[in-house]
C-alpha cells in the first residue's frame, strides 16, 4: 500500500513527459518530454537567444564559486552568438572577452571553442585568420570532424561577407558533400541557412525561393527564432528591393513574430528594449511595407507594443500578471470550497456508514485529507492576504500554490480509493 499511495501521490511527474511548453512567468520552458523529443529528432536542444544571456547572468556566480569554468566559458560563448544574432556586438565583444579570461583554465578539449567563436564575430581579417587557424589546428589534432567542418564554415561566412560570391558557393558546395552532414542536422540547417544568404547576395530570384520553401521544414525541425529572424530580415530586404510587395510582406510579418517572440522572452524590462532598439530599423521597414500595401491599422497594431517605454512595458506585464494571478485564485477558492463540502460530506458518511470498519475507515480516511489539504490552501490564502495587505506591490505566486494544494487532495483522495477498493475475486 505504500507504494502504491507513492505512486498515486507522484502521477503528476508523469505530465513532464508531455512534449509541450508550459509558461513559467512571462517565459515558456519546454518540458522533459519536449526536451527529449528534441533530442531524438535532431540531436540539439531549442535555446532562445535572450535565454542563453539570462542563463549566464543567473548561473555566472555559481559556476564561479564551484570553479566550474568550463561550463561558464561554452556559456558565455552561446551568449555572445546569440548577442551576434541579435544584433548586439558590443555585448558579444564583452562576453568574448570574459571568455577568453577563462579558456586557459578550462578543460583542454574546450580551449579550441573561443577560437571558432572568435571567428564568426571578429571583423578584422588578420585576426580572424589566426583564430580560424589556431582552431584548425587543434580539431585537426584531436580528429573533431564537427569542429572543422565550422571553422570551414566560419571562413565561407567570410568570403561572403567580403563578396567573393564564386568562391563562397564553391565553398558551400563541398560543405555541403560532408558525410558529418548525415548525422549532425544542426550542421545541415546551418548550411541552408547560409545558402538563403548567398542567393539573396547574387540576387537569384529563382534561387531564392527555391532555397526558402528547402528552409521551411527546419523553422520546426530545430525551431530557433533568432535564426529565423537573421533569415527573414535578409529575405524582406531582398523581396522589397525587387518590388515585390507580396513576398516582402509575407517575409517583414515572420519578422515581426519573431521579433515579438524574442521580446517577450526576455524578463528584465531593460534588457527588452536593448533589444527592440536593435530591431527600430527593421520595425520601420515593417510599417513602411504594410503601409504601402493599404495595412496601416495593422501595421499600428503588430508593431506598436514594440515600441513601448520601459515603464509601458513593465505596466503591461504588471497587469498580465495581476490578471494571471487573480484567474488561478478564482480556480483555486473554487476548489477549496468544493473540497470543504467533500470533507463534510466524507465526515457524514463515515459517521452515519452501515458498511462495517473498513468502509468506515475509508470515508475517515478521504475526510481526513480533504481536511488537511483544506488547512494549507486556507493558511496559503492568508499568507497572501497579509502579503497583499502590506506590500502591495510585491510579486508572488500564492495563486499557483493554493491551486497545487487543493489538487493534491484529490490526488491523495483517488489514492486512497485505489487502495480501499477490494482486488476482483477470481471465479
Amino acid at each position: 500500500e505504500v507504494w502504491l499511495m507513492g505512486a498515486a501521490t507522484n502521477l503528476f511527474a508523469l505530465t513532464s513527459l508531455l512534449p509541450v511548453k508550459i509558461s513559467m512567468g512571462k517565459v515558456k520552458l519546454p518540458t522533459d518530454g519536449l526536451l527529449i523529443l528534441n533530442a531524438f529528432r535532431s540531436g540539439t536542444v531549442e535555446t532562445q537567444a535572450p535565454m542563453a544571456l539570462q542563463v549566464v547572468e543567473s548561473f555566472r556566480g555559481l559556476w564561479l564559486s564551484i570553479g566550474d569554468h568550463t561550463t561558464l566559458m561554452v556559456s558565455l560563448l552561446g551568449a555572445a552568438e546569440a548577442c551576434v544574432h541579435l544584433g548586439d556586438l558590443e555585448r558579444a565583444d564583452t562576453y568574448l572577452a570574459e571568455a577568453d579570461s577563462l579558456a586557459e583554465s578550462s578543460s583542454p578539449s574546450a580551449q579550441a571553442i573561443p577560437e571558432i567563436t572568435r571567428a564568426s564575430i571578429e571583423s578584422s581579417r588578420e585576426r580572424f585568420d589566426e583564430a580560424t587557424d589556431a582552431a584548425e589546428s587543434r580539431f585537426r589534432s584531436e580528429g573533431r570532424q564537427v569542429g572543422l567542418w565550422l571553422v570551414s564554415m566560419s571562413r565561407t561566412l567570410v568570403l561572403l561577407n567580403k563578396g567573393e560570391l564564386s568562391e563562397a558557393a564553391a565553398a558551400l558546395s563541398e560543405l555541403a558533400t560532408a558525410p558529418i552532414l548525415n548525422s549532425h542536422p544542426p550542421l545541415r540547417v546551418a548550411l541552408v541557412a547560409q545558402q538563403v544568404f548567398l542567393a539573396i547576395r547574387q540576387e537569384n530570384r529563382d534561387e531564392v525561393k527555391r532555397l526558402t520553401e528547402a528552409y521551411e521544414p527546419w523553422r520546426k525541425r530545430i525551431p530557433s527564432t533568432s535564426r529565423d529572424l537573421l533569415v527573414d530580415k535578409a529575405l524582406a530586404h531582398f523581396w522589397t528591393g525587387l518590388g515585390d510587395r507580396v513576398e516582402a510582406e509575407s517575409a517583414y510579418r515572420r519578422t515581426l513574430a519573431s521579433i515579438g517572440t524574442l521580446a517577450e522572452a526576455w524578463i528584465k524590462p531593460e534588457d527588452r528594449i536593448r533589444f527592440l532598439d536593435h530591431q527600430s530599423a527593421v520595425l520601420d521597414e515593417a510599417r513602411s511595407c504594410l503601409e504601402e500595401n493599404g495595412k496601416g491599422e495593422e501595421a499600428e497594431r503588430l508593431i506598436s507594443p514594440s515600441q513601448s517605454t520601459p515603464m509601458e512595458v513593465q505596466s503591461r506585464d504588471d497587469q498580465a500578471f495581476a490578471s494571471r494571478e487573480r484567474r488561478r485564485l478564482r480556480i483555486g477558492h473554487r476548489m477549496t470550497l468544493l473540497n470543504l463540502v467533500v470533507m463534510l460530506v466524507a465526515i457524514a458518511m463515515e459517521r452515519w456508514s452501515d458498511g462495517g470498519p473498513k468502509q468506515s475507515s475509508f470515508f475517515f480516511g478521504i475526510g481526513l485529507y480533504f481536511a488537511v489539504r483544506n488547512f494549507v490552501a486556507v493558511m496559503l490564502m492568508l499568507a497572501g492576504f497579509l502579503q497583499r495587505r502590506f506590500q502591495p506591490h510585491a510579486r508572488s505566486n500564492w495563486s499557483t500554490l493554493i491551486l497545487g494544494a487543493a489538487c493534491l487532495a484529490w490526488v491523495s483522495a483517488i489514492a486512497l480509493w485505489v487502495m480501499g477498493t477490494p482486488a476482483p475475486r477470481p471465479m
